[in-house]
């Protein structure tokens, strides 16, 4: 927090308010060492219930140190910069609300950078290709839904070739109906678009946030995609029930026609055998016509 803090008090900020804030954190801790963090090796900050108040705080001081990448120190003049990976924002953004929304957990509701171990995902059956979607829903080790967030921007509705081939793939290696293309902007005369897969079954779905508008009408887009996530998830569970009734009705027909066929061989076994033995017994006439 204090190499974070040092970092912003070195930028030129525009409002009196932030500057004073930094500098209120800056004066805090005084007392505390400074250390400099490289943006790829900041560390992680373990949390229990004594410092799990500084969650936040910490987050976002390391937010800060990962993505502040240039300094220009040459002449007279000095400047510091303050650069941000949009795509991960934005798609860090999409997760977190996503998931709280949704009100699931890390370990349900992750990110590309939680698949690992057991929740390896590959497109091909050797697991030679791995598959690494922003979004992912799971229950144990099952995924049901799976999506991803572009910091792009959409011409009437019309996502990318590429994206739409890589939302297929997903869809095809993980058997699910439907999948979700989250953009950041769109055409606003478009609606959300789906696409449908010839020969595949599979739907693919592509949404955009409005990040531009009020704070109020991001959390109803928000919303409107988590009951899209819940939608999407919901069909994966019906197609695998109705599945699984078909299978359970053709399991139950073959019994069925498997006992059926045991009792007509059975019953045509019985009367061959009694025609045997009728056929086989000695016939005697009654004794009134013996004497004919």
């Amino acid at each position: 927090m204090k190499a974070a803090a040092h970092r912003l008090g070195r930028l030129e900020l525009r409002s009196r308010e932030a500057r004073n804030r930094v500098a209120w954190v800056a004066e805090s801790l005084r007392d505390v060492s400074l250390a400099a963090f490289p943006s790829g090796a900041v560390p992680e900050v373990g949390f229990d219930r004594l410092n799990q108040h500084y969650r936040g705080v910490a987050a976002l001081a390391r937010l800060v140190l990962r993505h502040g990448a240039f300094e220009a120190g040459r002449g007279k003049v000095r400047a510091s910069g303050f650069l941000m990976d949009m795509n991960q924002v934005f798609q860090e953004f999409v997760t977190v609300a996503l998931r709280e929304c949704l009100e699931l957990s890390e370990h349900r509701f992750r990110s590309d950078d939680r698949l690992s171990g057991d929740y390896r995902l590959h497109l091909d059956e050797a697991d030679h290709v791995g598959l690494r979607p922003h979004l992912s829903w799971w229950d144990d080790r099952i995924c049901t839904f799976v999506g991803d967030a572009k910091y792009k921007r959409t011409k009437a509705e019309r996502a990318p070739n590429a994206d739409l081939y890589q939302m297929l793939a997903y869809a095809t290696a993980l058997d699910l109906p439907g999948r979700l293309l989250i953009y950041a902007e769109g055409d606003p005369e478009g609606g959300p678009a789906s696409y449908r897969a010839r020969h595949a079954a599979k739907h693919l779905h592509v949404a955009t946030l409005d990040l531009g508008g009020p704070i109020a009408r991001l959390k109803g887009e928000i919303g409107a995609l988590a009951a899209q996530v819940r939608g999407l998830r919901f069909l994966k569970w019906m197609v695998d029930a109705v599945i699984a009734l078909l299978l359970a009705g053709f399991t139950v027909a073959d019994s069925e026609a498997a006992t059926q066929g045991q009792e007509d061989s059975s019953t045509l076994t019985a009367r061959r055998t009694k025609t045997s033995v009728h056929r086989g017994r000695t016939w005697r006439a009654p004794e009134s016509s013996r004497h004919c």
